[in-house]
């Protein structure tokens, strides 16, 4: 039984299952014109910049830089790093002592007499600093002692140049 189910089957069965297909044209595809301005003959061929019209020399003969320069060297415009910030702490009846004296003595690593200073300071007058510090710094406390409970602000130290 086992011949007689092979020579039933086509030698090419796997071909004679297939249908042929038409063979389509490929589309034709337009190229966009080059009306680019940098690819124009007149202006002197693709990828050709021209020279800046503004000055790129200094004064001693050496290409200008985008660099800080003068700003690190002067304390005429202001220098990188964010200058120095103050981190306050405000008054607020939400703040019990201990926890306010825990928390800046666990974030600032100010001593017990600083923070407890800083608390009655608060009280008293509705603002005390707690720390002057880079503003990285001062974000970064800031944002600890928020977490903490504590009602603090932060503002741009003026004394410092």
């Amino acid at each position: 039984m086992a011949s007689h189910a092979a020579a039933t089957i086509p030698a090419c069965a796997g071909a004679a299952s297939q249908r042929p297909r038409a063979v389509l044209p490929a589309p034709r595809r337009r190229r966009a014109p080059l009306h680019s301005t940098f690819a124009t003959k007149d202006r002197g061929g693709g990828a050709v910049l021209d020279r800046p019209s503004f000055g790129t020399i200094g004064p001693d003969g050496t290409p200008l830089t985008d660099s800080a320069g003068s700003k690190l060297d002067s304390n005429g415009g202001r220098g990188l790093g964010g200058g120095s910030w103050r981190v306050l702490l405000l008054d607020s009846d939400k703040h019990v002592e201990a926890r306010v004296v825990d928390a800046i003595m666990a974030v600032v690593g100010a001593d017990q007499a600083h923070a407890q200073n800083v608390f009655h300071t608060a009280r008293s007058i509705g603002q005390a600093i707690i720390t002057c510090a880079p503003k990285e710094h001062a974000e970064f406390y800031a944002q600890q002692l928020w977490q903490r409970g504590c009602k603090v602000n932060m503002e741009p130290d003026s004394t410092t140049l």
